[in-house]
């Protein structure tokens, strides 16, 4: 451990990735804002973070974290529990973004727009308004700087989940920002990156589970090459990292931690094509339905981009499920790879 304290402002720090990166960073031995909404949004259906969960959160890394109630949608709060960490602790050296909502389960101009604003504004918003206020705080650190920014983007960043529209657009949005962020930080010490969870096992999954009709989150495991979900530590080790000295060469990235999902092979029978963006069950589940490595090579593969992502466009199609299908295609597939019948009625 350094002998110098290093100092972290974490976002959405109640549950999920979030919580888990307050205890990676604070067994690191940094020192934690730990900042949380701490209440429902009356737009969302469902229940989020709490302030008995943001507390037992800060008590479970040993007075190495101090719990603060502030939404990523007031700049003015971000902004106080930055300052808190200055008074407290003599400087900030790391903002990770982490709080996100998600909302949807039908197509994008159904949604409510409440909903999709609060989307928008959480997801990509916020991670835009803790730059705002954080990155300064960053700068003002001595040099020689090692000052890091971190956001949670998602696999969604690059495909298209039906029903998702606004979590798609908002995480892309992320990934855009912090790679623009990274260009500008360039020559100053501090760096910009962000993690792509695939799956992992978050109250967010639970609500996409509920948004597609499935029974539990679990049946997205089916999507991974690695055969199960990615647990929200496996999220906080990877960005405990990029917070470290190790990762001092890294900047404007966006690391998958998916559990193998950017890897596309898709199967060529699928009455047509699917647009790339569309296949959320034609992921891992193929390789794992598959017999042999002969049925395998007649998938057709999608080109990645170098980062690892997603290069739509690319895909070399060969015709196209007509529209109406694609969201009872895109469920139904998904059940199937993770064994499950039509339970809905």
């Amino acid at each position: 451990m350094s002998a110098v304290v290093r100092v972290a402002l974490v976002t959405g720090a109640a549950r999920g990735i979030g919580a888990a990166t307050v205890a990676a960073l604070a067994a690191d031995g940094w020192r934690v804002v730990a900042a949380d909404r701490c209440a429902d949004d009356p737009a969302l259906a469902y229940a989020l973070g709490t302030r008995a969960e943001l507390d037992q959160v800060a008590a479970s890394a040993a007075g190495q974290a101090v719990a603060v109630e502030a939404d990523v949608r007031d700049p003015e709060a971000l902004a106080a529990a930055v300052r808190l960490a200055e008074e407290r602790w003599g400087g900030l050296d790391a903002a990770i973004a982490a709080a996100g909502v998600i909302a949807g389960g039908v197509p994008a101009w159904q949604v409510p727009a409440g909903q999709e604003q609060a989307v928008l504004d959480v997801d990509l918003g916020g991670v835009l308004n803790l730059a705002r206020v954080a990155v300064p705080a960053l700068l003002r650190r001595p040099e020689p700087r090692r000052g890091r920014f971190l956001a949670v983007a998602s696999a969604a960043a690059t495909r298209g989940l039906p029903m998702l529209a606004a979590y798609c657009a908002a995480k892309a949005g992320v990934a855009g920002f912090v790679r623009a962020l990274a260009a500008e930080l360039g020559g100053t010490g501090v760096t910009a990156n962000a993690v792509s969870p695939g799956s992992t096992q978050t109250p967010i999954l639970d609500e996409s589970a509920r948004l597609y009709g499935l029974p539990a989150a679990g049946a997205f495991a089916a999507q991974q090459p690695l055969g199960r979900l990615v647990s929200p530590a496996e999220v906080a080790a990877v960005l405990a990292f990029l917070a470290g000295d190790g990762a001092s060469a890294m900047t404007g990235a966006v690391i998958p931690v998916d559990g193998g999902l950017a890897l596309l092979f898709l199967e060529g029978s699928v009455e047509g094509d699917i647009h790339a963006g569309e296949r959320l069950a034609d992921r891992a589940a193929l390789l794992r339905r598959l017999c042999g490595l002969e049925e395998l090579l007649r998938g057709q593969a999608v080109h990645l981009a170098t980062d690892g992502e997603l290069d739509a466009g690319e895909l070399e199609a060969s015709g196209r499920v007509r529209p109406e299908r694609h969201v009872g295609l895109h469920v139904e597939r998904l059940r199937g790879a993770a064994g499950l019948g039509d339970e809905r009625g």
